[in-house]
């Protein structure tokens, strides 16, 4: 009867040893990852939106300098519808000047004057030497404008090759100066739903830490271990009570007890060790102690050497677990000691006789 009876004492500790608790060190951590992505991730949505207005801004630019281009386009087809109609004024302008020139070749200079003279009278004269005036005016004039037909043939082939060479910097650069922009945009795109991704990743943790946490609370709650009363986790003397202080990404879920590196932390109330964890970037060392009825301890910045005790081991009141360290983020050798209820940090103050 008497072993039947330890057997039945013993199987609340078994399973209290078996599930360890989850630590809101970790939770805290899961948290302080999450602020920190929820951070960037602000801060790459403003990046992503900068990227993108300078992205509709080139693309501005690039319908503008795509709309002067159209217009080149335009100038060039009327250039060219103007060629055109000159080569074949020019075309008819030079058959008639050439036919003048063969005529001329053929009768020589002397036909002009031959023609005044062989005038009956003066008033003949007059007159012939008028025709011959106006002819030569007319011929004149047929080769000024043959003349200036092929400059005005030239000044429009230039304008035109001058409108191509001009055209094509201009797009070109303004499709590359869009292009890396809009590559830019894709990558700070792909990194702002990398982060999205980690933040709902990060969130799952913390909501598998939560369930976790009321599992191990709602499974063992009515398990009684300690006395319920915490006595001072190491040696009497100076205490900052800054539990619920606001530290910019957390609020401070314990309270700090400086004290020399080596001085001896003792377990606040009897319990089963139900976490022992190293974390160097937080806690450094750290130990959880389950009392029963939902109620924990925690102890953090330990050296690991120091630490005398380990999962599943069964503490006394007063018992030394470990030893005053700085390890971790410390700014200074303390003892960080946090209470829990249910999973949830409470002010140690409430606790401690």
């Amino acid at each position: 009867m008497r072993r039947f009876i330890a057997v039945l004492l013993v199987l609340p500790l078994i399973f209290v040893i078996a599930v360890p608790d989850t630590s809101y060190a970790d939770r805290k951590a899961e948290q302080e990852k999450l602020d920190k992505i929820r951070k960037e991730k602000k801060e790459k949505k403003e990046t992503v939106e900068q990227v993108e207005e300078n992205l509709k801004k080139s693309k501005a630019e690039l319908e503008k300098i795509e709309k002067q281009i159209s217009e080149y386009d335009q100038q060039l087809s009327q250039l060219s519808r103007e060629l055109s109609k000159t080569q074949e004024d020019l075309s008819k302008q030079r058959d008639h000047v050439s036919k003048i020139f063969r005529r001329l070749y053929i009768q020589g200079d002397t036909r002009y004057m031959a023609e005044i003279l062989s005038a009956e009278s003066f008033s003949q004269f007059l007159l012939r030497f008028e025709t011959m005036r106006m002819l030569v005016k007319r011929e004149t004039r047929l080769l000024s404008n043959y003349r200036k037909g092929k400059e005005k043939i030239e000044k429009s082939l230039k304008d035109l090759d001058a409108a191509k060479k001009k055209q094509e910097p201009l797009l070109k650069e303004f499709e590359e100066k869009y292009a890396e922009i809009e590559e830019i945009y894709k990558k700070e795109n792909k990194e702002l739903a990398e982060l999205e991704k980690q933040e709902e990743a990060t969130l799952k943790d913390i909501q598998e830490l939560d369930r976790l946490a009321r599992q191990a609370s709602e499974q063992y709650g009515g398990v009684n271990l300690g006395t319920g009363i915490l006595g001072f986790p190491t040696t009497r003397g100076t205490v900052y009570w800054n539990f619920g202080q606001n530290r910019g990404s957390h609020m401070h879920a314990g309270i700090d007890i400086p004290r020399p590196i080596g001085t001896p932390i003792f377990a606040s109330d009897s319990g089963v060790v139900s976490l022992t964890k190293s974390n160097p970037g937080g806690y450094g060392y750290y130990i959880i102690i389950n009392h029963g009825n939902g109620l924990s301890t925690l102890y953090a910045h330990m050296y690991p050497y120091t630490v005398t005790v380990k999962v599943g081991d069964r503490v006394r009141k007063g018992q030394v677990i470990a030893k005053v360290g700085n390890y971790g983020r410390s700014s200074g050798p303390h003892l960080h000691f946090e209470v829990r209820k249910n999973g949830n940090p409470v002010n140690p103050r409430n606790y401690i006789r």
